[in-house]
């Protein structure tokens, strides 16, 4: 086994985010939020100019960080532009009727934000996420520009030996990007790295179920999304460091709702709609918020090929979302997640004209009124440049009441 020093000291020579041992949950979270709101991304241009390293950008929800980290560059998931950009160019290459992050990605590449990266990949989660592939490599051609397939099929066995090659068409342009030569010993590095980070989020996240009140769901938010803009070896140390200053803390909360909320795993709502979920009562003991960062729900397997792992994990081990094909259908999904978590209502937020979100909120829908008991729902459709909140506020604040008083 390798050892964690060994994986470590040589990539942590020159940091991309300051240490954070001895640091207080709430300066950790100041920085957090000060690196999601810098679009020019000046921390990664500036650790670029000093070390060389390449940097690849991805769309949501989930492309193989170990894959990106094994040929030495740093991934970094692009979310769009949120309420802090204004669109200028981008909609004269997208249509009208579609979510706001694939514009605002875009807008983020034609101003020039991100023109010092080498190259972005985009999964095939959706019919835009698919355009949007093909708009960078006719815009960039010097750049990588790939478009990422998964199997949709879990169940045939030529699934496995589709991704692999899928990561193997990747591996051939890495090579080309990095000027490194594939190194599988390299890959089960980040593999294990990666599974340790994936570990730490949900241990933070167990921790904050079992103690409500110990971390409010906006500011884990802005930590879990602090992971998508750095690589899983310096992510681990700000988690394991969060952690330690987590279990000081003694603030609880005895009152509340708990629900689960669905929806959010591509584009994101803004902060302020995650931060009224709790104001007005709620605790969220399940949600989708960067399911990116924790998409596989077990590790991914150390003892085997790595490449063959990591299209085994995706196969074996991906989160049941829109996006992707659940064998067991959304009815045995959606129950699993309300018996596991105690919920007693369900948040639905759904990016405006987000397709998927749409079509599965349908299906979604049927199976809560199917159940024996069935619970409440809400479902808010939200947008990146929102600005007024007060009615998704009296929506929430009707559905809580309705569940206190009745």
């Amino acid at each position: 086994m390798i050892s964690e020093t060994s994986m470590n000291s040589e990539q942590i020579d020159f940091r991309l985010f300051p240490m954070t041992e001895g640091m207080s949950i709430d300066k950790i979270l100041v920085l957090a939020q000060q690196w999601i709101e810098d679009l020019e991304f000046k921390n990664h241009k500036e650790f670029k100019q000093k070390t060389g390293r390449k940097v690849i950008t991805t769309f949501p929800v989930y492309v193989p960080k170990p894959l990106i980290s094994a040929f030495d560059m740093i991934p970094v998931t692009i979310q769009g532009g949120g309420e802090f950009l204004e669109l200028t160019h981008a909609e004269a290459y997208l249509g009208s009727f579609i979510c706001s992050i694939p514009k605002s990605t875009l807008e983020l590449a034609l101003v020039k934000n991100t023109d010092e990266f080498d190259g972005f990949i985009s999964p095939y989660i959706c019919d835009v996420s698919r355009n949007l592939a093909g708009i960078f490599e006719r815009n960039f051609p010097s750049k990588l520009s790939h478009m990422l397939h998964y199997p949709q099929n879990f169940k045939s066995r030529g699934a496995v030996v589709f991704l692999i090659a899928e990561y193997n068409r990747l591996i051939k342009k890495f090579e080309k990007t990095s000027n490194n030569v594939f190194n599988k010993e390299k890959l089960l590095e980040q593999i294990i790295i990666s599974n340790k980070t994936t570990d730490k989020i949900n241990s933070i996240i167990k921790y904050r179920v079992d103690h409500p009140g110990s971390l409010r769901l906006d500011k884990l938010y802005l930590l879990l999304r602090l992971g998508s803009l750095l690589p899983d070896y310096e992510f681990l140390e700000v988690l394991t460091n969060f952690e330690k200053e987590l279990i000081k803390s003694s603030k609880r909360i005895k009152d509340f709702v708990p629900v689960i909320v669905m929806g959010p795993f591509c584009e994101q709502p803004t902060l302020e709609i995650i931060q009224l979920i709790e104001e007005v009562g709620f605790f969220a003991v399940d949600f989708d918020f960067q399911i990116g960062q924790r998409y596989l729900t077990n590790p991914i397997p150390e003892d085997v090929d790595p490449l063959e792992g990591l299209a085994q994990a995706y196969i074996s081990y991906s989160t049941a979302l829109p996006t992707s094909h659940n064998p067991l259908g959304r009815e045995h999904e959606i129950n699993e997640r309300i018996k596991r978590s105690g919920a007693e209502a369900i948040i639905f937020l759904t990016a405006k004209f987000c397709e998927p979100a749409l079509e599965d909120f349908v299906l979604y829908k049927r199976a809560i009124e199917n159940l024996e008991e069935p619970l409440p729902y809400l479902q808010i459709e939200f947008e990146e440049r929102a600005s007024n909140y007060e009615s998704t506020r009296l929506q929430l604040e009707t559905l809580f009441e309705s569940l206190l008083f009745d």
